[in-house]
């Protein structure tokens, strides 16, 4: 029979009534009372409120064991400070805790160096468990106490358990949720409801008795999420007498198997959001996060406020002692973290919004604004140009005053924002910056110096210093057939701010210069750059797609005036040699040989190159545009960007054209190029969904080698893994 109906808004914010059965609490109470380090006598406090099914586990295993049940006000419950000393005069043994209670009593417990002497266990449930530096301290200093760690949503309750034993410094930062307990079944599967191997992540549903009877009065949804078990054979009914099938519980939880057998929780699927091309797991942010001294507790998530324009935001709670700046936490997790995984914003608040069982209410954190970024020093804009850029700088980030001396790339800034950004520029002030000059002028106070003294040498260089600071000798990075090097942005910020990371940018991005007609010229070109900036070798080199064609020709002519190139890396480039071979390949859009005519050809490779550089894929096929003609599969593509705000609105017409006679150019330099033999220390970064699997260069180097890295050719340029080996390469070579 049905024992209660429990209310619960889950990720949707809509109530929704789930029906727990009497025999799945009378399971979990009983394997309760057989999985305790606490006497039958001991002493429960009851912190759950009784809208919480933690609750029912608090009351029925302390009751029906003999022990006594300690109640509380609500005004004890938040008065951590408080609750301690409660805990201690009362003698209390077991605590049930969400795990923002937890971190709150940890916190307040070290700083008062006060520990609850008759404290034995700890049972967390209801979210991700963190070990924070103060949970760590607080149980390295507690006598016999053991922490176990739950998980169960509200259809079924508890239906995992693991227990961290001593000692606390290996304790996982975030802790697996174990192994089902007794009479319960877990299963990961994939889309397709097949098992996955262990070790890979796919939904968790539950199976067995602690399966909840469904929704009240919600027929459509308890049929959407309880779903008939296929593992199972039909089970007798207990109260009609009759055969149905059991049933599994879709969790919408991302989990996956560890090889001893327990369960590691990688959060909810829905919050599996991919953040310009990446896959972020919140909780690993969190986790780290939580490791910083300043830091007392912290919420990550990803913010939409503006369509289209997913951004990461941090929440934090310091110590109340803290003087640390916004800009310094960003930098403790970019010490730890990949570049991506980094948030773009910092809020910092008083404390974080909790719902009524003690849980972070994610969905009631505020929206970064000025208020939020209150550690941020903000200097106001102090002449007319910028006040004109702060007010861009509002408009396209969605941000209100902002400070001169804020950096666009740590505001949310990125490639799509900063094309409309320089257009916006350029209407309002009607001053044409390249691109590239927010790598060396990322803040209003810069920027508007370099607009106000008319500096013009950035177009004349092809070198665009995208990191000039660090001891090391520079990286040089070619630009790939689009001609643009913004694409290295992500790669310079993941080798890190000791590694000088200059780009060489092509010829031909705006309409007043003319494109350069042969490899063997750009090559010419980029070393006189080159050697402003470093006069003699050692050189190390590298490109990205075609860009690794044009650093084999600096590598071969620098080698021919005597000089030394200690590495060559070469970025899923493929020797024209080889490419010239190909004539299936749909994937390598500098290479995409079709049965279309060949202007058109060449218009429907620039635009899917085009749509890469803002993540996106164009929804038309060759068989759809076969009948077009170069003009009007341009026209349809701006067509279908602007329609899906894919390429900001200030690009023009003649902008896109532009690009496109040098793609052309650049296209047609590359398949008229032929490598000759190198012996110089090469390595190959290869895309592993590339259809491509030989290199082509082995017939012309001598010292090669190669490494796969997953994803394709577009998401390979800004994997923090191609960072981290091309870092290894560096540092041997060192």
């Amino acid at each position: 029979d049905t024992l209660y109906v429990l209310y619960t808004s889950g990720t949707t914010g809509q109530p929704k009534g789930v029906m727990m059965g009497q025999l799945a609490l009378c399971n979990l109470i009983l394997w309760q009372l057989q999985n305790t380090t606490v006497t039958n006598e001991a002493k429960t406090l009851q912190f759950a409120p009784i809208s919480f099914d933690v609750s029912f586990q608090e009351i029925f295993a302390t009751l029906s064991a003999g022990g006594t049940l300690v109640l509380i006000t609500e005004e004890l419950r938040r008065d951590t400070s408080a609750l301690l000393d409660f805990l201690e005069k009362q003698a209390i043994e077991r605590l049930f805790l969400p795990f923002v209670a937890l971190q709150q009593l940890a916190e307040v417990s070290v700083s008062r160096k006060f520990w609850v002497s008759s404290l034995r266990e700890v049972i967390t449930a209801g979210e991700q468990l963190q070990i924070t530096p103060a949970i760590a301290a607080w149980f390295r200093d507690l006598e016999n106490c053991t922490l176990h760690n739950h998980y169960g949503p509200s259809e079924s309750h508890v239906v995992t358990s693991f227990t961290l034993t001593n000692p606390v410094e290996n304790w996982p930062l975030l802790p697996p949720i174990g192994r089902a307990i007794a009479n319960v079944q877990i299963y990961i599967l994939d889309a397709f409801l097949q098992p996955v191997p262990v070790g890979v992540s796919g939904e968790l549903y539950i199976g067995g008795v602690g399966v909840a009877r469904g929704y009240l009065n919600r027929p459509e949804l308890t049929a959407e999420r309880f779903i008939p078990n296929p593992f199972d054979p039909p089970l007798t009914s207990l109260d009609k007498g009759v055969e149905q099938p059991s049933n599994l519980y879709k969790t919408g939880d991302l989990a996956r198997y560890l090889p001893d057998g327990n369960i590691e929780y990688l959060g909810r699927i829905d919050n599996q959001v991919k953040v310009r091309g990446f896959r972020i797991e919140l909780g690993e942010i969190e986790a780290v996060l939580s490791q910083c001294p300043d830091v007392q507790n912290t919420a990550v998530i990803v913010r939409e406020d503006t369509p289209g324009d997913k951004r990461l935001v941090a929440y934090v709670v310091l110590t109340s002692d803290s003087q640390i700046t916004t800009s310094e936490l960003r930098q403790f997790l970019a010490n730890q973290l990949p570049a991506y995984l980094v948030p773009n914003t910092f809020v910092i608040l008083d404390n974080l919004p909790l719902t009524p069982n003690g849980k972070c209410d994610r969905r009631s954190l505020p929206a970064p604004d000025d208020q939020a970024r209150k550690n941020i020093q903000k200097i106001a804009p102090r002449n007319l140009v910028e006040l004109q850029l702060t007010q861009i700088w509002s408009e396209i980030l969605g941000i209100n005053d902002i400070g001169i001396q804020e950096n666009f790339f740590e505001l949310g800034g990125h490639s799509l924002l900063a094309v409309s950004l320089i257009n916006r520029i350029e209407q309002k002030l009607g001053k044409r910056l390249p691109l590239t000059s927010l790598f060396q002028n990322g803040t209003i106070a810069s920027l508007a110096q370099l607009i106000t003294q008319e500096i013009t040498q950035l177009t004349d260089s092809p070198l665009i210093p995208i990191q000039s600071q660090g001891n090391k000798n520079p990286f040089f990075a070619v630009h790939p057939i689009g001609g643009n090097v913004l694409c290295y942005a992500d790669l310079a910020r993941y080798l890190g701010t000791e590694q000088p990371f200059y780009g060489l940018q092509a010829l031909g991005l705006n309409e007043t210069e003319k494109p350069l007609s042969s490899i063997k010229e750009m090559a010419m070109v980029y070393i006189e750059a080159i050697q402003t900036i470093q006069a003699s070798g050692p050189y190390y080199l590298g490109g990205w797609s075609m860009g690794g064609v044009i650093a084999f020709e600096i590598a071969q002519q620098l080698s021919a005036q005597g000089q030394t190139v200690a590495l060559l890396a070469l970025i899923d480039s493929y020797s024209p040699i080889l490419l010239n071979l190909v004539n299936t390949q749909k994937d390598f859009a500098e290479s995409l040989p079709t049965d279309l005519n060949e202007s058109l050809n060449l218009t429907y490779a620039f635009v899917r190159d085009l749509a890469s550089m803002f993540n996106q894929e164009i929804p038309f096929s060759e068989a759809e545009i076969s009948d077009f003609t170069s003009a009007e599969l341009l026209a349809h593509f701006l067509v279908w960007s602007k329609e899906n705000s894919i390429l900001p609105p200030e690009l023009g017409e003649q902008q896109i054209k532009t690009w496109l006679a040098l793609f052309q150019a650049n296209r047609q330099a590359l398949f008229n190029y032929s490598p000759k033999a190198y012996s110089g220390k090469t390595i190959f970064f290869g895309a592993d969904e590339s259809s491509l699997k030989s290199t082509g260069w082995n017939e012309v180097i001598s010292d090669l080698e190669s490494e796969w890295i997953s994803g394709d050719h577009y998401s390979l340029i800004k994997n923090p893994i191609l960072a981290e080996k091309l870092n290894g390469y560096l540092q041997q070579i060192v």
